[in-house]
């Protein structure tokens, strides 16, 4: 967001996301959210610039109903969207039932979709998402962070939830992992170790 643009959409100052298209029957759609908008809350919290606001969506639960202000034709207006659930469940948790890797590196995992590829402002939807990441956690202490896309575990492509526990399981020796990231436009590998 320039100040110039800022100006010619009725900002005071340059902040907010421009939404440059909304995808029909999405949680954006439903909520009332048009093209031109400029996203300037999402669930409480300021949205300062375009790229935090994919990280406040990946880190907020499938299913929440989330306030989000927009500026509008320079007028503020208050909309209420409920989130998408993912169409299976997110990779997580100590209690949950879940296979023991996942709950020990100490994050969330979610399947990228069309809808969450375009929000993230990703070319094509692959990988799993990190929607949480679980302070003092190997994935926390490996660099891992809510919003990164994890493209491979262990040098093997995971598209999946059940992928992503498979390639965990056949995990390196003494509980290492190798995660390949996308962070915004580059790629990165993370060592995570657990124990």
């Amino acid at each position: 967001m320039t100040p110039d643009l800022a100006k010619t959409l009725g900002l005071s100052q340059p902040r907010g996301a421009l939404v440059a298209d909304v995808v029909g029957e999405s949680p954006a759609a439903k909520a009332g959210v048009q093209k031109g908008d400029v996203i300037v809350t999402f669930d409480g919290k300021d949205v300062k610039a375009s790229r935090e606001l994919p990280r406040l969506v990946a880190g907020t639960a499938a299913g929440k109903l989330v306030a989000v202000q927009v500026m509008r034709n320079g007028r503020e207006i208050s909309l209420q969207a409920t989130l998408a659930a993912a169409d299976e469940p997110r990779l997580a948790g100590r209690s949950d039932g879940l296979a023991p890797a996942r709950g020990k590196l100490g994050m969330a995992l979610q399947e990228v979709t069309p809808d969450l590829a375009r929000s993230l402002g990703l070319k094509e939807p692959r990988g799993l998402v990190v929607s949480q990441v679980e302070p003092g956690s190997p994935a926390e202490k490996a660099g891992i962070r809510v919003g990164d896309v994890i493209l491979e575990i262990n040098r093997n492509k995971v598209l999946s939830l059940a992928e992503a526990q498979r390639a965990l399981e056949n995990g390196g020796p003494e509980g290492r992992n190798l995660f390949l990231v996308r962070r915004g436009d580059s790629q990165m590998y993370i060592p995570t170790k657990i124990g």
